[in-house]
């Protein structure tokens, strides 16, 4: 079981290399390609404690997001998460101010999102202009 697990993402990266990126269509509404396969390897950094896996697929998919907005964005919660996790959070209130400005509708739908200010709030005992905007707009307390 645990060599599929790891074969898995190497499949799904040959996959997106064969297949080229499919772009959203009335039967398929979410892209598909490589990129978006390179988030969610950096989305298992989140998920396995690996911020340094995040953080450094985050230098490699630096405006990667045309025609794929959501993707992109969601990863980019998944690098404030990584920055939160190392104790940077000047640099994880930067990426949610950038979605916010960005797309701010979309941002403030996103629970993900409230977690991650959320915990920049515990964490600081003064807040930046920046983090009351974002709290203020995510509804999280201060």
């Amino acid at each position: 079981m645990r060599e599929y697990r790891a074969e898995c993402p190497r499949l799904a990266r040959a996959a997106a290399i064969v297949t080229g990126t499919i772009t959203p269509s009335s039967t398929r509404p979410d892209p598909w390609g490589p990129v978006v396969v390179a988030y969610k390897a950096a989305e298992k950094g989140v998920i396995l404690d690996r911020p340094d896996q995040v953080l450094g697929a985050s230098q490699r998919l630096v405006g990667t997001g045309a025609g794929q907005e959501t993707d992109y964005h969601r990863h980019r919660l998944d690098v404030a998460r990584a920055y939160t996790m190392v104790r940077k959070y000047p640099e994880a209130v930067e990426v949610l101010t950038a979605i916010h400005a960005a797309q701010p509708e979309w941002l403030v739908q996103q629970r993900y999102a409230q977690d991650i200010v959320g915990h920049v709030i515990k964490r600081r005992r003064t807040l930046t202009p920046e983090m009351r905007v974002l709290a203020d707009a995510l509804s999280v307390p201060t």
